[in-house]
């Protein structure tokens, strides 16, 4: 649970708020009583010019008599918490019990939060003997004995550092930090959760009783008082373009008609204007767009409508006989003349006065022939240049058909595939086929029965130190191969650089990985947990510490220097 300890904006404890509170709730209960509630509309005008929508006095009832102050508990509410919960009795409204939040502890600061709408009891060792200190449950009890500060510290930042009397051995209380601020409209509190001062806003402190002039507390906003609190609009708007909104102290809410531009709701009329409050329509919106294509006119929901037609029209253009809206508002023609002539090696128009046209182009084409490439028109006419059938591939006799392209026909011809250990090899299904051949060996220089893939020889037998297994990693390093489970602290070098791969799987393996040992005890048992201290464990060939169990004097650990093996 977190714990919030505060004063008010102006250093005295949250508590002594309370006669502000009950200013705050008289202020609201003379507002309530004379009648500064919602306003309607009357026939008397405040400066009787007959411009103005009056507001009734509530505070007057229809017989003369005194309305009441008001109707339900809800009514009186003041929105603090520390001056207890208002209630109406009657016709009045009734002040509430400010909540007890006497602890019956005598060292403890009691104190009404408002911002926590809660009590709150916060040690004060201030109020202890020397050497003593104040226990939220037990009172004063002596401070515990120590022999440096950190035997001191309770964990609580709102109470500040604690010290060890080195001369005494025992503990001496911190001071607390001074969370007043500048506004005695917040709440100056000590939030233990985040260590730090936490003033809260508290609007009720800012009430002045005035209905037209409601108040909150934001020190921050550039208007803020000397106490940090805020005017925020009446709320007198009475969402009626035509109408000015005032607020009276005494009166209440009410407003003058104006003449000013509004929207009639009517989207089929332009120039709306306010007239004894209401918004009375200008003249007609003008929806024509000048498109014979389509049907013009206005919904007084929606504004100007375009309905497409499909009636005749004009495109404009010589090229075309016979021109009808196309019912998407467009108007299109037809029956004009074809000029295509079928050859793409002229581009073909037609002009509004002289009918069709053929120009001879230059562009890419396609001549239909398969054997020929890059085609492109020339004097109204379309070719190209033979095209090259060559694969590059031995087993295949290249040629071109006309119609499919290059044709690459498989051959049984004679061919090298290149591998020194077969003989009489073939053409045979576009590639070169081995011959009958020798089996291959790879050189073993370091006799671990794994060969280098890149030293081999053909033989019928394996000769003198090669082996069939071309898999080594490091074929002058015995240890290294792929069938090695030993693990090693100390790395290797070959080719490039020093490495741990001893079984060649391509990474540093580390043997010992688990971190974060340590002892522990639970239930009076105590529990050990074998791996590295810390959280990461140590590099290949580097050293550590390593948990190794547990000591039975105060669950101590045990541990051991050892270097990280990998493979």
């Amino acid at each position: 649970m977190s714990r919030i300890t505060g004063t008010a904006g102006n250093g005295e404890a949250t508590g002594r708020l309370l006669p502000v509170a009950a200013a705050a709730l008289a202020a609201l209960l003379a507002g309530a009583a004379s009648g500064c509630g919602g306003a309607v509309t009357g026939d008397d005008d405040v400066d009787g010019g007959g411009e103005v929508a009056d507001v009734a006095d509530e505070g007057e009832g229809g017989d003369g008599e005194e309305a009441c102050a008001c109707t339900t508990d809800e009514d009186c509410d003041n929105g603090l918490f520390c001056d207890g919960l208002e209630t109406c009795d009657g016709c009045a409204c009734t002040a509430g019990t400010p909540p007890e939040c006497d602890d019956g502890i005598a060292c403890t600061a009691d104190a009404c939060v408002e911002s926590m709408a809660s009590c709150s009891s916060t040690p004060d060792h201030g109020l202890c003997g020397d050497f003593e200190l104040c226990d939220a449950d037990r009172g004063c009890v002596a401070a515990p004995e120590c022999d440096a500060d950190v035997d001191c510290d309770d964990g609580l930042w709102c109470d500040g550092a604690e010290t060890c009397d080195t001369v005494e051995a025992r503990c001496v209380p911190g001071t607390a930090p001074d969370c007043a601020d500048a506004w005695s409209c917040t709440s100056d509190d000590c939030n233990e959760d985040d260590d730090h001062c936490a003033p809260t806003p508290v609007d009720a402190t800012c009430e002045d009783g005035d209905p037209c002039t409601p108040n909150a507390c934001n020190p921050t906003a550039e208007e803020a008082d000397e106490r940090g609190c805020v005017t925020v609009p009446s709320g007198c708007d009475d969402d009626n373009p035509c109408t000015d909104d005032f607020c009276d102290a005494a009166r209440g809410c009410f407003h003058s008609f104006n003449t000013a531009s509004c929207e009639d709701g009517d989207q089929c009329t332009v120039g709306d204007v306010c007239a004894a409050g209401v918004c009375t329509a200008g003249g007609p919106r003008d929806c024509d767009d000048d498109n014979a294509c389509t049907d013009d006119a206005c919904n007084s929901a929606t504004g100007c409508n375009y309905a497409y037609n499909s009636g005749p029209c004009d495109d404009g253009s010589a090229c075309t006989l016979t021109d009808v809206c196309d019912g998407a508002g467009a108007c299109v023609g037809s029956g004009g003349p074809d000029c295509d002539d079928g050859n793409p090696c002229t581009d073909d128009s037609c002009a509004a006065a002289g009918g069709c046209t053929h120009a001879n182009n230059t562009a890419a084409c396609d001549d239909g022939d398969s054997c020929t490439g890059s085609d492109v028109c020339s004097d109204g006419t379309c070719g190209g240049s033979a095209i090259t059938c060559n694969d590059s591939n031995l087993c295949t006799d290249d040629s071109c058909n006309p119609t499919t392209g290059c044709v690459f026909s498989n051959n049984a011809t004679a061919c090298d595939d290149g591998n020194p250990c077969t003989t009489g090899d073939v053409c045979g299904g576009g590639a070169c086929t081995p011959g009958a051949g020798l089996p291959t060996w790879y050189r073993d220089a370091d006799a671990d029965a794994y060969g280098d893939s890149t030293v081999s020889v053909c033989a019928a037998s394996a000769p003198s130190g090669y082996v069939a297994d071309a898999t080594d990693c490091c074929d002058s390093v015995a240890n290294a191969h792929p069938g090695q489970t030993a693990w090693f602290g100390a790395s290797y070098t070959c080719g490039a650089g020093a490495t741990f791969d001893y079984d060649c799987s391509g990474a540093d393996e580390r043997r010992w990985t688990a971190t974060g040992g340590g002892c522990s005890t639970s239930g009076g048992s105590c529990t050990p947990t074998l791996a590295w201290q810390g959280s990461s464990a140590p590099a290949c060939g580097a050293n550590g510490t390593w948990v190794t169990g547990c000591s039975s004097l105060l669950c101590g650990t045990n541990t051991e220097t050892r270097r990280q093996e990998c493979h």
